[in-house]
């Protein structure tokens, strides 16, 4: 009796411990969702859809521009990895289930109803033409500052910005929640947000149906990327203008080479988000065992020094060693890999190569292949600006994604994924 009594106790505290993980672990479950689910619709221009989650189950709501826009959503969410089930409450413009009494209740019969209905048209449309947002970019950090319709449009950006940026060098304090947005609005401030990541500085204002952005770029391939894909987002209604100049790099202050390091010290990730296992389904217990254990990745190489009489070509087969690592779901370059970016850099500059040396970006299996291969693309751009910051000739390295590809390490493991999550150096084959 006694030990029925003590094995239904111990069920009983395992079943409570289980019941204050999951309480514990679904909001970090639906803000991952939710951070997956904004760069899934910015990517295509789809930012138009209201996005509901609750806990691994998504809710589509708003007006689709078209029918196809309406699936295309509906596939993108096909492709974000962890939703378990997606409701479908969107409709699409021009809808023609209203009846024709609906639609002449609308109408003004009076005249004095059409002169006030052409009032209101014309003070809408005054207050949409002083609707403003100025995004600021300077180096890694973005300042945002204005009006945005809702709170829940204020969190959309906030989530892009995180996802190039980093919530700590978000500035958002002058943003202001004020009714009365174009049409089309998010569509446009997201994607013209999403799109600035390879800019070095810029000035994006929106105001009212106009786009405006200025700034400038390392590389001129990095301005013809972001017009192409701000052109193909907005709205038909909105008109870009565009002023991006192809700047002398500056070395960023904080990328200073550091004294070797050690192979054998490992370099570990001072915070992390926890990692969902690479399997599709993944209980809550099972992310909470693993979120306390330490990811460790591996150390960079020891510096590398010139070969005898300044030959820096002798040692450039190094840089194939070296690596650049990054948190789960992040673009960012980390501090740690400072020195990796000042000893490369310093080997590209002293030695010339006939073609350019290739910044492979690679992802774990966490997420969509397709996402993955974007976020690894991402890493490879972030590397590539990082040394042509340094000096390195903006022809001599070239940024290629993998996504998951050739993972170096198991993806069942927190330390492999961390592994994987990296940009590799790839020496041009000799001819």
């Amino acid at each position: 009796m006694n030990r029925i009594l003590l094995t239904a106790g111990v069920m009983a505290v395992l079943v409570y411990a289980m019941v204050l993980g999951v309480k514990w672990l679904s909001p970090k479950i639906e803000d991952d969702i939710a951070n997956r689910v904004a760069v899934q619709l910015a990517q295509n221009g789809q930012l138009w859809a209201d996005v509901k989650v609750s806990g691994r189950e998504v809710t589509l709501a708003g007006e689709a521009p078209t029918a196809a826009a309406k699936d295309m959503v509906l596939a993108d969410m096909s492709r974000v990895f962890g939703i378990a089930k997606v409701t479908d409450a969107m409709t699409v413009a021009g809808d023609t289930s209203a009846t024709a009494v609906d639609v002449l209740a609308t109408t003004p019969k009076t005249k004095a109803e059409r002169l006030k209905a052409k009032a209101a048209a014309k003070a809408q449309a005054e207050a949409e033409a002083s609707y403003t947002l100025v995004m600021t970019k300077m180096g890694d950090k973005i300042g945002i500052s204005g009006t945005v319709p809702t709170e829940a449009d204020k969190e959309l950006l906030t989530r892009l910005s995180s996802t190039h940026y980093g919530a700590d060098k978000i500035d958002m304090a002058n943003v202001r929640v004020v009714d009365g947005a174009p049409a089309g609005w998010r569509v446009a401030a997201g994607s013209v947000l999403f799109n600035l990541v390879n800019m070095e500085n810029a000035t994006a204002t929106l105001s009212g149906r106009e786009v405006m952005v200025s700034g400038t770029v390392l590389d001129k391939q990095f301005s013809a990327q972001m017009e192409e894909a701000i052109s193909a987002a907005l709205p038909k209604t909105y008109k870009a203008a565009f002023a991006v100049e192809e700047a002398t790099p500056v070395a960023v202050a904080d990328v200073v080479a550091a004294p070797a390091v050690s192979d054998t010290a490992p370099a570990v990730v001072a915070e992390v988000t926890p990692a969902p296992a690479a399997e599709p389904e993944v209980s809550a217990t099972a992310v909470v065992a693993s979120a306390s254990a330490p990811v460790v990745v591996p150390a960079p190489v020891a510096d590398i020094a010139p070969a005898a009489g300044g030959d820096t070509c002798a040692t450039l087969p190094n840089i194939a060693k070296e690596r650049l690592h990054f948190d789960f779901d992040k673009a960012e370059l980390r501090t740690a890999d400072a020195p990796v970016v000042a000893r490369v850099a310093t080997q590209l500059r002293g030695c010339q190569t006939e073609q350019p040396v290739t910044l492979a970006g690679y992802t774990d299996v966490t997420g969509s292949k397709l996402y993955n291969t974007w976020l690894s693309q991402q890493r490879a751009d972030a590397a590539r600006r990082a040394l042509i910051r340094e000096g390195v000739a903006k022809d001599r390295v070239k940024a290629v994604g993998y996504g998951e590809k050739t993972p170096v390490a198991s993806n069942k493991t927190r330390e492999g994924r961390a592994a994987n999550r990296r940009v590799e150096f790839h020496l041009p084959v000799a001819k």
